[in-house]
Order: C-alpha cells, then structure tokens, then sequence
C-alpha cells in the first residue's frame, strides 16, 4: 500500500521523536558506580581493654624508650636521641628519624595549630624543627636554626614563639605553601626561663620555681614575677587550665608528680613514683602521661596513664606490651579458651588465668605458672607440666587430677561437650618425643591415661573435638581423627606443615592457625587447605606479630587469638555458624501437620534449637545448642542434606540425622480405647505441644476452640515430655490433646439404677467434678444448682453423671467422679420419689377438703 505524502511525514517526525528520546535516555542513564570492596569489620583487642595500650618499645623502628614525651588530643609523641614516634587514637604509628638532631640537650615540644592541621615544634637544645602531624609521613622541617636561645625552653601561645636565651624572645608563625615559618617579632625582658608550655596564657616555670608570666602581645612581662614553693626539681612540665604540673626529683633520686593551683599559689603531691626511671610527662584533656625510660633496657619501659578529676590523679592504664594489671597479659601467656561468650587465658608470667566477659575483667591467681588451658560449662582445666588442676568458674579449687609419670608434660588441653576434658601429653625417650592423649570425665571424676596410646612416629602439634565429640589431633602430614570411645576414624591427609593450632565448627570443618597471621580451613570431606583470612590487617604496626594460639566458637562466629601480650577478637573467619542457619522453606513450621511423625534422639546428640515463643509464622536462626544427655523425643519436621528438624518444648531445632532413630508415623502409635468426649472446652493444638504457637487457627486467625462434651475419634497416643497425648481426628485434620482432659469411660445406660443428689459446698470448699476416680484429673467446679446422677459410692468417692444444657438449650451428660461429702440426698431413684409425690398430692388434696368441711361446721365468731 502505497502511503500519502502527509502521513509519510508524520511517520518520519514520529521516527526522528523517538530516537531522539531514546538518545537523551542513553545520556540522561547514570553511569554504573564502579563497585567498591567490602571491607571486613574491624578486628577488636581484648586484652588489653584499649588497643593503644598495647605497644612494643624498642621495635620494628619505634622508640628504644619513651625518653621525651608529648600528648594531644588523639595522638601521643614519644622519642629518644634517635627516633621520634607518633601513636594515633586510631591506632596507627608513625616513627621519623631524629638520630642528626643534637644528643647533648633534651627534646622539647609544643603544639601549634592551624586549619590546615597540627604541628608539632621539636627543640633539640639548637635547632627548632616543625613536624606536620596530618601528612602520611613524619618529616621534621628545619623552622629555627642555631638560635642561642634554643639551648633552654620554648612555649607557643596563640600565633606567637617564644624562646628563652639571655632574653625572651618572641616569633610571629605563620604557615605558606612551603609549611610553617618563624619570623622575629619582639625582644621581651630577660628572664631565666628553664621550660614552658602553652594554655589559655603563657606560664613559664624557671628553675628556681618561678612562674613568669608575659602578656599576650607579647610586650612585656607582667611586673612582680609570681613566685610558687617547689618541693622538688622541675624535669618536665605541662599545664592544664589553671593547674600546672610537673615531674620533680628530690632527694636519693625520688621522683613524683605535683600540681600547682595557678590560681591560689598552693602545690600538692599528686603522684608518688618509686620507680627512679620516670623521666617525662604530659597532660592533655583529662588524661596525664607519665613516662618511665629505665637505663637498662631490659627492664621494664612504659608510659604509665592516669585521669585526671581535678586534683586526684587515678592509674587507669599503661602502654606498653606486657603488665599484671587485670586488663593485660605478660610475653608468656600461652593458651586462650572460650565458653558462650566469656574468654579465658593462661597467663604464666603473671601466675594466673584472667578473664573478660564481654564487661568485666577478672583474675584467678595460681601458685604456679599455667601453660595450657580448657574450659567448660562449670570448670577450668589447667595445670603446667606433669600437673593438670580443675578448677570451679569462680576460682576455687576443685581437686587435683593425678596418674601421669615423672618426665610427662601436658602439651594442650581441649574440652568435649560430653562433659570430658583431653589433654596432648608430651614424653621423651631416648631422644624422642612420644605423644599420647589422656582423658578426664567430669562426671566419673575419672583419669583415663593413655585414651590413645603413646606414638613417637611424628610428632603432635595440638588437639581439638567436635560437638559430635569426635578428636583431632594434628600432625605435619594429616589431622588424625577418634570418635568418643578412642576409636580411629578415617584421617584427613595432606600438607600440614605451616599449621601449628587446630579448631573444628559445628559442621566438622577443620581451621587451622598458620605461619605469616593466616587463617586456613580444609571443609569437610576435603583434604586441601584453603586461606581464609590474614589476621592484623587493620593494625599495620601489628603486622609481624606472631600468634600463640586460637580458638574459635561454636555458636557464633567470633575466632579468639591470642598474641604475645594482647588478645585479638575477629568476625572474618568462620564461613558457617548455627545462628546463621534458618529454618528452609520446606520445613514450614506454622502451617497444620497431619500426622506428625517422631524421632528419639541419642545421647550426644546435639539440638540447635530455634525460639518460637513471639511469632511461629517466623523462619528464625538457631539461638544456641545443647547436648542430649538422655534418650529424647522430639517431632518430626523434615529434614535437608545433614540434618533433621525437630520439635521440641517450646523450641523449634535441627539434629545430625546420624544422631536420630525410631522414625515411626502415626499409625504405629497405640490405639486408644472407647469414642471419647472432651471433659472440658479448650484450645485445638497441632502439635504435643500446649505452646500458643502450635495452636490450630481458622480461616480467620482465630484460635480453634473445642466446645465442652465435644464427641471426637481417638486414632492413638503419644508420650512426650513426660506427657501422654491424645492422637483425635478433628474434620479433615488432625489434632492433640493431653489424655487427662479426654473421658474414656461409656456413659451409663439408662437402665442403671441412680440416685438424684444435689451439691453444696464444704466450709466453703468448692465441689469438682475429676475424670479420675482418684479425683486428679480435674473437669470442672460444679455451682450448688447442678443435677448430679450417683450411680455407685465406693471409699468417699461417687461415681457420677452431671446434667447440664448447651447454648442451643441441648442437653448434655458429662461422666465422671466426685468427693461424697459433696452430695445432697434427694431421694432413692426414680420410682420411690415418683410414688412419694403421689402420696404428698393426695395428702395435700385430703387434707384441704377436711378443713373446708370443718370450717362449714364451727359456729358464728363473737362480735366484740
């Protein structure tokens, strides 16, 4: 068909319209954001409380001892003749080098702030330097040169640089492009300035406990220099508002620190120090600094940390990498355990196992030095040598387990949920190591030596168990496993040799802890190591720590290592978890269940179990585990792949299949007896199990309630819990009931003679209707108008049938028992009080007719 020249154009424009949208779509499309990694969440130090305690002096390039030291608000300088180190808030470190500045004079600092950052002015006695503290690198810059007042102090106040030689001498700083620069402003009256530092105002401490004060412009000094008490020979200061505080030596070499009230003129002893390699001290915010840089640099070397509350000074912490507060560890901690939630290691150096909680601290002192370490419910395992303690959570002693020979030491300790502790014994003979596991049972109080026999063939590295309490032990070429009884499993081969800690998670995944801070895993049913992680990634001044040893948790993902002098806590490591693991969409465990099946689990089986108690309609994770300590029934749900959902109490859960047997359905369960009727209304459950989330709801989310005397099929029962269920059809489904609340005696028939009572209570005890003739089983409190049927008493107790009408006005019988002192005779049965209201009719009838007549034959009454 050939078009008009008029359409022709109107279907060109409609074309040209079209791409010329689509064209300013294609451009107006944002473009697609580059994807960024997903950084892991920071690990966390444990031990100490604060990661910057933490620190090595005299390593990896920082500090040989905190000669010198400076503080800001988030960052501490510390230095010595050589290197000048900056530790950051956030953890990072930075060293320069400073070994060309002078070694004959004392390193003096300040701090000078400007919007491009801060600064740091370095004196070294001749020479000013201005370091950069925002740039990626510490670069001292030359700022003064050969100024002769540089050989006593300097202090910044505002924009302004004072330096102290035969005058004081002020210098304007500013900062360009090529950093920050001094020029000469003023020369101030002379004044034997010996340290400073900088505040709200100026103050200058000379040696001879003078406080000076210049004005601001820098002028003139204020006349009449204050003069303050000092009790002891200034060697550092600082200054807080309007408190100064400094560093004194007094006599035989005593050192303390003492505050100065700049206001009132009165000095205080603030701290005492008996250590005589004090030698530096800084205050910023709330916090002071107290550094010990002992000559002999195998002692100790620290910076000791207080907070300050207006004049009191409280140790609150210390950095550096070893220390017995209850926060630290010493170099030789050598085991870390772990049990729902709170960590625990073996601190040798410190005779003691600490602990942390998550909250709190503790300390457990020993009269020994702990090598290894395990942990359960109720006890730690412990011990060093030839020696293995139990000790109770709280500390206390326990008892000591013996049964291992002289030249016998245990290696490492591992704990088994079966209520069992395993421990690697090391012996030698003839020059070789032979290796064997022992074995402790908490509940037998028995020591098992030899629970896998001595093997000099290579040598055992560490062991670990399972919660299915398999054992692991590793070696260089494999990891052999045992199951509970200490037989040998099928092992795991391989190239083991950068592996030296070993852990297993709840799906018998193998991690190992590894050479150069990694972290590997073979998976189940494989034999290669494959990395998962490379720990301290976050710390780079970390970075060529080593770790001691690890331990991961069960439950959830958290992995523990532990380091010489700190502890790490990581959530990068563990692939899988229980918590992680939510119920499948073919497990659905809100919709009604027609013939639940059951399955009884094994001893040592563990239940991962789910809570349902807010809202069953949920697909929840697993809230923790805990081991079957006896033969249980649970509810069959489904299963996938390993495991098998199960019900149980008001928790929802999945078992190892291997751990399940007597899978049977609902058929097999035993019959019951009779065509029942309930004894009471109450609520319909799916399950056997009188939880709300297990109630049957109609169309409307209405609970299902089953009316009194409701006539239901018993199609079997059911033990569960210790409880025994009804099995009942209810429509098309099916339903459970408790057998107390089921009546399963026939009703009598109505040619049974009875008798009609009535009830009333007893001194005000109520009567009740039981479905047991031992009157357990309660039905229902009765009111003094029921109609009660007796058809026998025997031993006080009668055998009943209540007579009672429904809403609809339908009358009903419900059968049961009742306590005879109760009952209100009525009458022998039916006939006798039919004939005895006959006989009280005529009566009535014979005895109205008498009166008439004798009244017809009395005579007239008197008239008064």
């Amino acid at each position: 068909m050939k078009l008009a020249k008029t359409t022709q154009w109107i279907y060109s424009l409609a074309l040209v319209g079209v791409l010329c949208i689509l064209f300013a779509f294609a451009f107006a499309l944002p473009a697609k954001a580059e994807s960024q990694p997903v950084q892991p969440p920071r690990e966390q130090i444990l031990f100490p409380a604060d990661f910057r305690d933490f620190f090595r002096f005299g390593e990896e390039g920082a500090t040989a001892a905190p000669k010198y030291i400076f503080a800001g608000a988030d960052y501490i300088i510390f230095a010595d003749d050589d290197v000048l180190t900056l530790k950051k808030a956030d953890g990072n470190v930075l060293t320069a080098d400073i070994s060309a500045l002078s070694k004959a004079h004392e390193k003096r600092f300040s701090e000078f702030h400007t919007q491009g950052g801060t600064y740091v002015i370095l004196s070294d006695g001749l020479s000013l330097y201005a370091i950069n503290l925002s740039a990626p690198t510490l670069t001292p810059t030359l700022l003064l040169e050969n100024e002769m007042a540089l050989a006593s102090a300097f202090t910044i106040l505002n924009d302004s640089l004072y330096l102290k030689g035969n005058y004081l001498t002020q210098y304007a700083l500013s900062v360009t492009a090529e950093g920050l620069t001094a020029s000469n402003k003023h020369i101030l009256t002379d004044s034997p300035v010996t340290t400073g530092y900088r505040g709200s105002s100026l103050f200058l401490l000379t040696a001879e406990g003078n406080v000076v004060t210049p004005s601001d412009d820098g002028t003139q000094v204020m006349a009449g220099n204050t003069s303050f008490p000092v009790s002891a020979k200034p060697l550092s200061i600082a200054l807080k508002e309007d408190h100064l505080y400094y560093l004194g030596e007094g006599t035989n070499n005593t050192r303390a620190v003492y505050t100065i009230n700049l206001s009132t003129g009165t000095e205080k002893l603030l701290v005492g120090l008996t250590n005589p390699s004090a030698c530096g001290l800084a205050v910023s915010g709330n916090t002071m600094y107290v550094a010990y840089a002992h000559p002999d640099t195998t002692k100790k070397q620290f910076i000791a940390r207080y907070t300050l509350t207006q004049e009191i000074a409280t140790l609150s912490g210390e950095i550096c990498a070893y220390s017995s507060r209850p926060d630290r560890l010493s170099e030789t901690a050598s085991a870390i355990s772990e049990y729902e939630g709170t960590v625990f290691v073996a601190d040798g150096k410190n005779n003691r196992i600490v602990s942390f909680d998550g909250t709190a601290y503790a300390s457990i002192p020993l009269d020994f030095s702990p090598t290894f370490l395990s942990v359960s419910k109720d006890y730690i395992l412990t011990g060093a040598d030839n020696r293995i303690v139990l000790l109770k959570k709280d500390g206390s002693f326990e008892r000591e387990i013996t049964g291992l020979d002289e030249g016998e030491r245990v290696k490492k300790a591992t704990y088994a949920s079966s209520e069992k502790f395993y421990v690697l014994v090391e012996e030698t003979v003839q020059g070789l190591p032979y290796y064997s596991v022992s074995e402790y049972r908490l509940a037998e109080k028995q020591f098992t030596k030899d629970f896998i026999p001595a093997d000099k063939s290579e040598r055992v590295l560490a062991l670990a168990t399972d919660l299915s309490n398999h054992l692991y032990l590793l070696k260089a070429t494999g990891v052999n496993v045992y199951d509970a009884e200490g037989k040998a499993l099928t092992a795991v081969t391989g190239n083991f040799s950068e592996a030296y800690d070993l852990q297993v998670d709840f799906e018998n995944n193998i991690y190992f802890l590894l050479t150069e801070n990694r972290i590997g895993i073979v998976k189940n049913g494989e034999t290669q190591i494959s990395i998962l992680y490379n720990l301290l990634l976050d710390y780079p001044y970390l970075k060529n720590e080593s770790p001691t040893a690890f331990h991961l948790s069960f439950l959830e993902k958290p992995c523990y290592v532990l380091y010489s002098g700190f502890v790490m806590k990581t959530e990068n490591v563990v692939l899988s978890s229980p918590v992680e693991i939510a119920v499948p969409p073919e497990v659905d465990l809100s919709a009604p269940h027609d013939g639940a099946e059951y399955v009884t689990a094994e001893v040592g089986a563990v239940f991962f179990h789910f809570d349902l108690s807010v809202d069953g309609t949920q697909n929840p994770a697993a809230l923790g585990y805990e081991r079957i300590t006896a033969p249980t029934t649970y509810i069959y749900l489904g299963d996938t792949g390993a495991y098998a959902y199960v019900l149980g109490g008001q928790n929802a859960g999945f078992i190892r299949k291997e751990y399940l047997t007597d899978i049977f359905p609902e058929g097999e369960h035993t019959a019951g007896v009779g065509t029942p009727v309930t004894s009471v209304a109450c609520n319909l459950y799916r399950y056997p199990l009188l939880f709300s989330v297990y109630q049957i709801k109609d169309e409307n989310a209405a609970t299902v309630t089953l009316q009194k005397n409701t006539a239901l099929k018993i199609t079997g029962e059911v033990t569960h819990e210790g409880i025994t269920y009804c099995i009942l059809s209810y429509g098309e489904g099916t339903t459970y009931l408790p057998k107390n609340l089921i009546t399963y005696t026939t009703t009598p028939t109505a040619s049974q003679s009875y008798t009609l009572r009535t009830v009333q209570k007893v001194y005000g005890e109520t009567p009740v209707l039981y479905a047991d003739k031992e009157c357990t089983q309660k039905i229902c409190e009765l009111s003094d108008e029921s109609r009660i049927r007796v058809y026998a008493v025997k031993e006080g107790v009668a055998t009943v049938v209540l007579i009672s009408e429904t809403e609809d006005g339908v009358t009903t019988q419900t059968h049961g028992f009742m306590q005879e002192k109760f009952l209100v005779n009525r009458g022998s049965n039916v006939g006798v009080i039919a004939l005895v209201i006959l006989l009280l009719v005529v009566s009535l009838v014979l005895s109205t007719a008498y009166f008439i007549k004798r009244k017809g034959n009395l005579p007239p009454e008197d008239n008064f």
